[in-house]
């Protein structure tokens, strides 16, 4: 697949086999030197965004405000054991129902990346920064409630959690406007998307430090990121350009009328007649139709993925303590894992832009795989060292994955598509993974196995089938 009738511009172009099939970057054109590309762009950037420092900075002050409200409580394993020890869904079913919760949410996370990248395309990165802050803040409030009053309205939290994280993943959305204010850093800046939710992680554990040390409790904690959240939407909405900029600068950096970038589909009369918002869903499916083989293959590894990388995250306090057969074991390994996530998350997505770019996406796949390879092989080990080696992979894995999703898109979608493509996919995948996900609780449940081999029997089997695919 070639861009070249799509963008009507002179290209670089290489075959999939090679390892990608074109970028944003390779789309500018080669017939105007650097220094008239550096003024053209520079014309077109407001005035707090004129000189390389500015859009530097810009772009960490958006990226460290995301990180308070791009799923701030995504690191589940952690916060579980708080919950518990609050109270939350005491009784028999409190283990079904937490794993509930945590279903909910990361099937609304993926579920609702259609609506996010949609708004994303729509009305653009500084509407998504700050209503998705909004819309975080308020599923945190729901969080709080439900934990200042767990006797009565702990169901609240099957709300306000995948509330929390659907506007997360809005929020999250806002960050790729800066792939056309930093055209020379595209993979950074969308490897810093990816990771940024890894860094908002490490909130989780403040939470059980400060209620360590301090005695925070969690329904506080909760209160406090909310108001967080709602700050870094404001701030967002005062540093985030607009699509109209966003638009502007990408036709700029690849020497186009902006109207002109819109070309993959041209829209026909039924789905003008249907409105704007009909056309980028059409579009997105025609992208998809037209390429099936790698949508198809892209989709069925993502799912598998998804569910030999998750679903053991999802388990992890439940998993170790039957490993172990310690619950102080399994609560410092689950501690362990927030603090690498979090930290390590972020790094590994974003030295992974800079590495597709060396190795191609070809490559870059193989070494996923092998993540996942490795995350197999390690689970089943009842050692501590190999379970943490294990959250290692897994955090390489989860963070490198992200890359190859988004650089799909990036090759496959016009600039005004690059949202609502990524969130039809990760719909798709959503819907999959809502699905899995229960048939994998029941089958660990039903398996008649004792112990942590209930739990290793699935572990082993989504790893095979994801690498194989792979």
């Amino acid at each position: 697949f070639q861009l070249r009738s799509v963008m009507g511009t002179k290209s670089e172009h290489r075959s999939l086999n090679d390892g990608a099939v074109c970028s944003y970057k390779s789309l500018r054109t080669h017939d105007v030197d650097d220094e008239d590309d550096a003024d053209s762009l520079d014309s077109h950037m407001p005035p707090y965004l004129r000189t390389e420092r500015m859009r530097w900075t810009t772009f960490l002050i958006t990226t460290s405000m995301c990180a308070l409200a791009s799923g701030p409580v995504s690191a589940w394993p952690t916060l579980e054991p708080v919950l518990i020890k609050a109270g939350l869904f005491d009784g028999p079913s409190q283990h079904a129902n937490l794993d509930m919760c945590y279903s909910l949410a990361l099937a609304t996370q993926l579920g609702t990346s259609l609506p996010a990248g949609w708004l994303y395309d729509r009305f653009g990165g500084r509407f998504c920064c700050f209503w998705g802050a909004v819309v975080a803040s308020f599923g945190l409030l729901i969080m709080a409630a439900s934990c200042f009053w767990a006797a009565q309205l702990s169901h609240l939290m099957l709300v306000g959690y995948p509330l929390a994280m659907f506007g997360g993943s809005i929020n999250t959305y806002g960050i790729y406007v800066f792939i056309w204010i930093l055209p020379d850093h595209q993979n950074l800046v969308s490897s810093a998307a990816a990771g940024v939710t890894s860094l908002s992680d490490m909130l989780a554990l403040v939470a059980v430090g400060m209620g360590a040390c301090c005695g925070l409790y969690i329904g506080t904690f909760f209160l406090i990121v909310s108001g967080l959240s709602l700050i870094a939407g404001i701030v967002c909405w005062a540093y985030v350009p607009t699509k109209e900029v966003m638009l502007d600068l990408a036709g700029s950096t690849l020497h186009m009328d902006p109207s002109a970038i819109p070309s993959v589909h041209t829209p026909s009369e039924e789905e003008v007649c249907c409105g704007p918002e009909m056309a980028l869903l059409s579009r997105s499916w025609h992208v998809m139709k037209k390429h099936k083989i790698p949508n198809v293959l892209l989709l069925a590894f993502s799912l598998a993925y998804c569910l030999s990388i998750m679903y053991p995250t999802q388990e992890f306090l439940f998993y170790y303590t039957a490993l172990f057969d310690s619950k102080t074991t399994a609560a410092e390994l689950v501690n362990f894992y927030a603090f690498i996530y979090g930290a390590g998350g972020f790094v590994c997505a974003l030295s992974g832009g800079a590495l597709c770019d060396k190795v191609g996406i070809r490559g870059f796949t193989a070494i996923v795989v092998g993540c996942c390879a490795v995350v197999t092989i390690l689970l089943p080990i009842p050692s501590f060292a190999a379970q943490v080696a294990g959250q290692v992979m897994i955090t390489l894995g989860t963070s490198l994955y992200f890359v190859v999703v988004n650089r799909f898109c990036m090759l496959y979608a016009s600039p005004d598509l690059f949202g609502t493509l990524g969130g039809l996919q990760f719909t798709i995948i959503s819907v999959g993974m809502a699905v899995c996900m229960q048939v994998l609780q029941l089958a660990t449940e039903s398996s008649g196995e004792q112990g942590a081999a209930r739990f290793q029997l699935t572990y082993v089997s989504t790893g095979t089938l994801a690498t194989l695919l792979g």
